[in-house]
Parts: C-alpha cells; structure tokens; sequence
C-alpha cells in the first residue's frame, strides 16, 4: 500500500504551480504579448477571459484593433465615429468588418456604413463637417436597389466613406441582400457578426440570388471578386445534401445556431440586441441547385413552392392545399392549427399551418410557413420582415371583466399582391363600400397573452371569438393593417 502524501506536500505543490500562473496573468507585458500573437478574434476573447487582468488589458486590445482600422478614414475621431454608429442603429460592412474577425491586415480605400432610414441627416453632417469629406458618387449595386432607400459615397484625397441608408425594413434587409455570403459579415464598435462563418472562414462564398438580377460582369462587387475567395453560384459542392445551409430554407437573423457567428466584447454597442428586434427572415434562393438535395424540385416533386398559384379561396382549393402540406416531402416537422378566412369561402376554416423547411424546434413565430395560406412574398421572396402584414390583438370582449388568458394574430397578403376582396369578411363584418373592402386571405392563430411565440392550437369554439374581433377592428379601422 504507498503512503498518502501529506497535505501540507500537496498544498504546497498546489501553491508551486499556482503562483507562476498567477504572476504570468498579472504581468502586463507578458498578457499584451500573448495578444500579439492572436490574430482571430474568438482567440483574443478567449484569452481576454483568463482573468480580471486580461480582461482590462484585452479592452484595450480590442479597441486598438477596432481604431486600427477606421482611423484612415475618421483620423482621431473614433469614439465620435462610435458615438454616431450608435444613434443611427449603423454597422461595418465588408473587408473591414473582415478584418475585425480576422485579424488579416487587408489594404483598402473604402468603409462601407449601412444606417437605419431617416438617420442619413445626422450620419452625413459627420461625415461631411468633422471629416471634411466630399459628396462623390451615388450609384448602388443592382444586388441592394430593393433593399435601399439611398446610396451615398464620399471621398477625400482618394479614400471612400460608402453610406447606404436602409428602408423601413432596417439595417439587416440590406446585409441579407448582399452578393455573396462572405460580404453578410458586420461589425459594431463592439461586436462582429457573420450569418455563414464556416464557409467564410474557410474561404468559401455562395452566391446571393440578388447576383442573378443583373449583369454581374459590369457591376461585380464584394468577395464574388475577391481572388482568396472559392466562389459557388449554388451549393451543388456540398455533396449528398446541403442539410440547414440550403440556399432555399428560410432563415432568421436572431438565430443563435451554428449558421451563424455572433461575438461581443462590448455591450454598450451589441449586435446581439439589434439582431433580436430586426424581425428579418431571408433565404439565398427560391431554388435548390444541388441535385442530391431532397428540396431541389427537379428531383423531388412533393417539395412544395410558395404561395400557391393561385391562393385558396374556397373549401375545394382549401382541401387540395391541406394535401400538399400533408405529401410535402422532407416532411414538416410539425404543425400548428390557425383559422382561415378565405376569399370566396363561406365560413372560416381549421387550417394546418406547418413549421418552416429544416424548423425542428419551434420557438419564434416567423417559424410558421404562413404562405400556405395568404401570400405575404409578393414584395420579396427573399426577404421578408416578419413585424409587416400581421398584428395582434390581446384583448377581446370578455363579460366578466377578467383579463383575456389568450391573444390573437392575423396575417394578411401582402398589398403588392393584389389580392381579390375577401367576401367572407366583406358579409363579416358588414362593408358595404368596395373602398373599405379587406384584400387577401386573413390567417389567425392563437397563442398565451402577451406571448405570441408560443402557438396553441386553434379550436371550433375560437371561430366567434375571432369574428368579434374582425367585426370590431374592421368597423373601427384602427390601424393600416385592414386597409
């Protein structure tokens, strides 16, 4: 049997090993040279994490980095720059926002600011009276003219300020609209994002389907070009199948998964928040090119397209699209119970409203493919900001006076749509004038008060509850959204 070893021997081998570690993380010099040698920004927070020590002095690394690369273009005005970043909801884009991730020490002339609309006024008197920069150009990349509301360029002495102010959709419509998925990278004064980190990393890029509506050889821009890029116009080098990278599946940017890379090191100026109020859905393509991926058409005929042609009016075409949800082919992972209000339907109806392509776990209301039953991609099928064309109510009609346990939210077609008058609304709730007359379909479901994300199944019993509130919202017009 081998004697134990005394505790005081093993304190003291303990307090032997320790007390080197503890004077390396204290000593400055030492710290900041570790940093030195760190060029990949997860890298830097790792190490920034050790300790107290490393945390101050890795603040200051990070902002070092950060000024490094704006100050060509803002000289000493970097916490002004920060400062109006922050008051306009504006990000970095492209190779500087790159760099930040990185560490790659890229040359260029150009930083490109995409800012929130109705900020261009506060954004432009910096640029023009702090930094002395001049009006130069204004001519966005075919690949953005959906997604913005102006384009603005700067110039002085041959270095770039690039503004482009975003519509109403905010800031990410234009980032989920650039030409490849290398240039969707962005950067705050404190965080970095990028929505496909392990093709980007790996020097990877897809092409955006915004590439294929113009003449690419006259217009090229971003990574497309770029000569350390492997550039793909679809996903047919995945091999067997493209899994949750496929171009056609609908994704949210607030989503934390591994499609995307989200880091922080200064929460003043957080991505991560401006990321969770955006409400923006997008996809590469209505396509699938990889000939092994079960959600290419070509070869999967049970894959369904979205919004039917037409859209369900009445019972028949209610039943038929009921049984494409039903033959889909990878199946839904699930479904919720919503109430439909066709066009030409003499009552509501009990729909399936199944989760989105690749969805297995729900737990945001953009998950629901509502476009089975009204068409809300008429303006954009690639681009979509889930806070239009629905509103919820959480109050109805209760005759005791007790709190309503439930809310209620209605989707509507999109008003680029077109969309016949709906006849059974119009009988509902008594229009008479064809001015006043509800457009489209309108889908409900069903969901706990003051949380929409969690859906209940609809039931027969909510069907009057729902025509009340129609009833009372229509004879009101209480908002834009029945007009």
């Amino acid at each position: 049997m081998v004697d134990p070893i005394p505790s005081t021997e093993v304190e003291q081998f303990v307090l032997d090993m320790y007390l080197p570690v503890h004077s390396f993380l204290h000593e400055s010099a030492l710290v900041r040279e570790v940093f030195r040698y760190l060029d990949f920004l997860p890298d830097i927070l790792t190490w920034r994490a050790t300790s107290t020590h490393t945390r101050s002095v890795g603040s200051g690394v990070l902002y070092t980095r950060f000024s490094r690369i704006v100050q060509p273009f803002v000289h000493h005005h970097v916490q002004a720059l920060a400062h109006v970043m922050h008051v306009t909801h504006a990000v970095i884009t492209s190779s500087c926002a790159m760099r930040m991730l990185t560490g790659k020490d890229t040359a260029t002339n150009n930083i490109n600011f995409v800012i929130a609309q109705g900020t261009l006024d506060v954004f432009q008197s910096f640029i023009q009276d702090k930094l002395f920069y001049r009006w130069a150009t204004a001519k966005p990349h075919y690949a953005f003219q959906h997604a913005l509301a102006s384009l603005t360029v700067y110039c002085c002495d041959k270095i770039f300020i690039t503004v482009s102010e975003a519509r109403f959709g905010g800031v990410f419509g234009v980032i989920a609209s650039s030409p490849t998925t290398a240039d969707m990278t962005m950067m705050t004064p404190g965080s970095v994002a990028t929505f496909y980190p392990i093709w980007t990393l790996r020097h990877v890029t897809v092409a955006n389907h915004m590439l294929f509506g113009g003449d690419r050889g006259t217009h090229d821009i971003g990574c497309i070009t770029h000569p350390a890029f492997e550039h793909h116009d679809n996903t047919y080098w995945l091999g067997p199948a493209c899994g949750r990278l496929c171009p056609r599946l609908w994704r949210n940017v607030a989503d934390s998964d591994r499609q995307s890379l989200v880091i922080e090191w200064d929460a003043r100026f957080s991505l991560r928040s401006m990321l969770a109020r955006s409400n923006t859905i997008w996809r590469l393509s209505d396509q699938c090119a990889n000939i092994y991926c079960p959600y290419n058409p070509a070869n999967n005929a049970c894959t369904v397209l979205l919004p039917p042609d037409p859209m369900p009016s009445d019972l028949k075409s209610i039943l038929a699209q009921e049984a494409r949800i039903q033959s889909h082919y990878p199946h839904y992972a699930g479904t919720h119970l919503g109430i439909l209000y066709a066009t030409s339907a003499t009552s509501p109806y009990l729909v399936p409203i199944p989760f989105l392509d690749g969805v297995t776990q729900f737990h945001h209301i953009s998950q629901l493919k509502v476009s089975h039953w009204v068409d809300q991609l008429a303006t954009d099928r690639f681009i979509v900001f889930t806070s239009k064309f629905h509103k919820t109510y959480n109050v109805h009609p209760s005759t005791c006076g007790v709190a309503p346990e439930y809310g209620y939210t209605f989707f509507r077609d999109a008003p680029d749509a077109y969309s016949p008058p709906n006849m059974l609304v119009r009988d509902l709730a008594f229009i008479e004038d064809a001015v006043d007359d509800v457009t489209g379909n309108v889908l409900v479901v069903k969901h706990p008060r003051g949380n929409k994300h969690e859906i209940i199944d609809m039931a027969a019993d909510d069907i009057a509850t729902v025509n009340t509130l129609i009833q009372g919202a229509v004879s009101r017009v209480d908002s834009e959204f029945w007009t």
